[in-house]
């Protein structure tokens, strides 16, 4: 269960301002063409958490097109006093692990904008953790409500959350094409989540970019897994 926590390291631990931990939740109603998330980025090194929702309803050219994007950028760590058993963040970004890898609960208020969330989150199965072993991602079902601009939605179906600890994210930008992460969920039988780049063959737009033009196509998927019945 410590694993659905915070992994702090000794102050002396020498990776940089780069070091990492992420905790992320969507969601989504497919009907409505509605999608959203919520995200806090801990940088323990500088003391520093950022946090945020975002909610689009159809494609948006940019961010501040989105019908939700409320983003507290700096902020010190304090807001992680209680852990991740239970934060808020001053836009209102609230998360309450009740219980780890099971149940948890996301919540957000802007009532100037007409904008809420109220979503619980049940584990459909357990985490599946990748091999470099500082990472999680668990399909969820989604159940709750969501108002955007006065009108609300209800949400009940599937997401994938995803957790990430102790990785080293250099504030510089990095030396690689678009990455993509994607996760798919078919009732309660077959889920599936990559992350993955365009295969070069396919003729991406950075396909001659000198330092990965010479990547293979079998390079373009960096980890994937699919769980069945």
């Amino acid at each position: 269960d410590a694993d659905d926590f915070l992994h702090p390291l000794p102050a002396d631990n020498g990776l940089g301002d780069g070091l990492s931990e992420t905790h992320f939740f969507g969601w989504n109603i497919p009907e409505e063409n509605i999608m959203g998330l919520g995200l806090l980025w801990h940088r323990p090194n500088l003391k520093v958490a950022s946090a945020g929702v975002w909610a689009w309803q159809g494609i948006k050219h940019h961010n501040l097109k989105c019908e939700i994007y409320d983003w507290n950028e700096f902020c010190t760590d304090d807001v992680l006093a209680g852990d991740l058993h239970d934060y808020r963040f001053p836009n209102s970004y609230h998360v309450r692990t009740i219980k780890p890898f099971a149940e948890h609960h996301v919540s957000y208020a802007d009532p100037a904008h007409g904008n809420s969330i109220d979503v619980h989150y049940e584990a459909i199965m357990p985490p599946i953790v990748p091999a470099a072993g500082k990472n999680f991602e668990q399909p969820m079902r989604t159940r709750g409500s969501v108002t955007l601009r006065g009108r609300t939605y209800k949400v009940n179906g599937m997401t994938m959350r995803d957790r990430n600890w102790q990785q080293v994210r250099p504030l510089l930008p990095a030396p690689g094409p678009p990455i993509s992460w994607v996760s798919g969920y078919f009732e309660d039988d077959l889920f599936f989540c990559l992350t993955a780049m365009d295969t070069p063959s396919m003729s991406p737009e950075w396909k001659d970019w000198a330092p990965v033009k010479d990547m293979a196509d079998s390079a373009a998927l960096a980890c994937g897994w699919i769980h069945r019945d």
